[in-house]
């Protein structure tokens, strides 16, 4: 017999209790254990993300966050490099321990730290390099050149600390401890917030002060995250030798990441574009380009918060849904991917609804005013007009990513970014005006939704037809 806690894996391997219930558990108490932490945590981190564009743009003004729009693109590829790393390795991690391969897991652990020092020197120094140039092709000048390359050359000063804030902290969850993956991000988060009022708001410390907030909360998720990851209940445990570089075992990690990466660097380069036209078409309305620049940034933040529930949700059915297509399971699967969908379109519903009550108060706690205000509010309602239907979509590319299927969740990414997005807001200024009236700058707001519309579509299609969600 086994010790108490754990049973043996169908491998003859020890199974730890955690991976047990993964495999058994009512699914509907079972993604919610797991999607409860997550969400929760989304929540506090994607709140500093609202509350930091918030303190930026009551002390600084539009320029401010205009400036922290300018450098969001290459902030947002720093993350998605990051995030191949974490999302790739938490997919190996998965399959492994659904396999009952334990210490296959810790290389993996092992592996994705080297990866993230090496992608930590190598950013680091690329950016102190070519940070004016780089800037200067996203359109920043003036004022707002220094305040975004202050904002960039921090924030990339602390990019191992933010490795293992949005990448390593998910191996926890992969393990089968949801609540360590929130306790990670609670406690950076909370700490971000606090020193942001401190350094932007009651010490006046300016856009540099936005930066180093997010750098140092970094730096306190990676000390919670290294003790978490050390506790005797960890289904594995990391081992110097498990820091051997391993280079078929990181091209794995890699490929897995891909959609991941995909959807964050394409947002980056997408950011780029749509920046451009913003500034360009802005500049032709009442309220201006560097105006328009800061709506857009504004928008994005509220965004990233609005789609907490989706993400979370899906990111928690990620690894229980690795764990049993590892261990051959194809109705608990399914099952997952339905109470994923439904409860995620319950939520993103219910907060469409409750943006819709008054977005120009929204708008203003961002310190616009007037015509911006009113423009920003608008801006808003247009692009939250998809959310209902949009957790399909993320389900879906979450779903192939966590069964391995990289080259569908590639595919399915590249299709949504590029396919999709990108002419058609490009394609929108230059046609609806002529067809609706709708100024260029609008245009490109109704182009953001009509390509949600079609990735939506096309990801519905595939789930639909992928054999391990079809009964037999």
């Amino acid at each position: 017999m086994g010790r108490p806690g754990r049973r043996e894996s169908a491998s003859g391997r020890m199974a730890p209790r955690a991976a047990v219930r993964m495999g058994s558990d009512p699914v509907g108490r079972l993604l919610a254990r797991f999607a409860v932490p997550v969400v929760a945590g989304l929540l506090v981190s994607r709140f500093y993300i609202l509350v930091d564009g918030m303190f930026v743009g009551q002390a600084l003004g539009s320029a401010g966050v205009a400036a922290t729009a300018i450098a969001m693109p290459f902030v947002t590829l720093l993350n998605a490099l990051v995030m191949l790393i974490g999302d790739g390795g938490t997919a190996v991690v998965a399959l492994r321990l659904g396999a009952g391969e334990r210490q296959g897991a810790a290389s993996v652990l092992g592996n994705a730290l080297v990866m993230l020092l090496i992608l930590a020197v190598v950013l680091g120094a690329t950016v102190l390099w070519w940070a004016d140039p780089l800037l200067g092709l996203a359109g920043a000048s003036g004022a707002v050149l220094g305040q975004a390359k202050t904002y960039l050359v921090v924030t990339v000063l602390g990019t191992f600390a933010l490795g293992f804030s949005l990448g390593i902290d998910t191996f926890l969850r992969a393990a089968g401890f949801p609540n360590r993956t929130l306790l990670v991000q609670v406690a950076g988060a909370l700490a971000n917030i606090g020193l942001d009022y401190a350094f932007v708001v009651a010490w006046g410390w300016g856009i540099a002060g936005a930066a180093w907030a997010t750098v140092l909360g970094q730096g306190v998720s990676l000390v919670v995250t290294l003790a978490l990851l050390f506790k005797r209940d960890m289904p594995f445990r990391l081992r110097v030798r498990d820091l051997r570089p391993d280079a078929s075992l990181m091209g794995r990690i890699a490929l897995l990441g891909m959609p991941s990466f995909i959807v964050r660097g394409s947002d980056a380069a997408l950011n780029l574009v749509m920046n451009a036209l913003i500034v360009g078409y802005g500049a032709a309305t009442a309220i201006g380009g560097d105006d328009a620049l800061a709506v857009s940034g504004a928008i994005n933040r509220v965004l990233q918060f609005a789609l907490v529930p989706a993400i979370g949700i899906a990111v928690a059915a990620r690894p229980l849904v690795g764990f049993n297509y590892g261990a051959g399971n194809r109705v608990r699967v399914r099952a997952i991917v339905r109470v994923a969908l439904a409860s995620g379109a319950a939520c993103l519903t219910a907060v469409w609804l409750l943006v819709e009550t008054d977005p120009v108060l929204l708008m203003g706690l961002f310190g616009f005013h007037g015509e911006t205000a009113a423009f920003a509010a608008w801006a808003l309602r247009v692009s939250l007009l998809a959310m209902p239907i949009l957790m399909v979509r993320i389900t879906g590319t979450n779903y192939f990513q966590a069964i391995g299927g990289a080259n569908k969740a590639i595919l399915l990414t590249f299709c949504q970014q590029v396919v999709f997005l990108l002419p058609f807001i490009v394609a929108a200024p230059l046609v609806l005006p002529q067809l609706t009236g709708a100024t260029p700058l609008e245009s490109v707001f109704w182009g953001m939704l009509a390509s949600d519309v079609a990735s939506t579509a096309l990801v519905a299609v595939f789930l639909l037809r992928d054999p391990a969600l079809r009964r037999a």
